[in-house]
């Protein structure tokens, strides 16, 4: 995720995350594509040592949960004309889980993530 930035100052992660206080194994750690999950105050600190706003560093996953994944499902769900039970049904979870999404009280997997909003699952009859 960030390899880009380092090369572009020509430092080795070790250097970076020295830099910015995390182990390297850590640093590292964000660098990989299929992480779930970057802390928002971690990645603030990244940018700001890149000299770029945070969301420079995320993919449309991270973007979407920086943005507020709740507003977006709910949205998305209403555009739909779909019931929470029909999402829950078309995504194979439990309507729970939909509802726990939408209120913001779980993240939603990358994963998910991709078959609603990228592989367009709800749109599918």
């Amino acid at each position: 995720m960030f390899v880009y930035g380092a090369s572009k100052k020509a430092l080795r992660q070790k250097d970076v995350a020295k830099q910015i206080g995390l182990s390297t194994s850590t640093y590292m750690s964000y660098e990989d594509v299929n992480r779930e999950c970057y802390p928002v105050e971690v990645l603030k600190k990244i940018a700001t040592f890149y000299e770029v706003n945070e969301t420079e560093l995320m993919d449309e996953y991270h973007l979407f949960l920086y943005r507020g994944q709740s507003l977006q499902l709910k949205k998305l769900i209403n555009d739909s004309k779909l019931t929470q039970k029909a999402v829950a049904k078309k995504l194979n979870v439990h309507a729970k889980t939909v509802a726990a999404w939408e209120s913001g009280k779980v993240r939603m997997s990358k994963s998910m993530y991709i078959k609603i909003f990228e592989d367009n699952i709800l749109s599918q009859s």
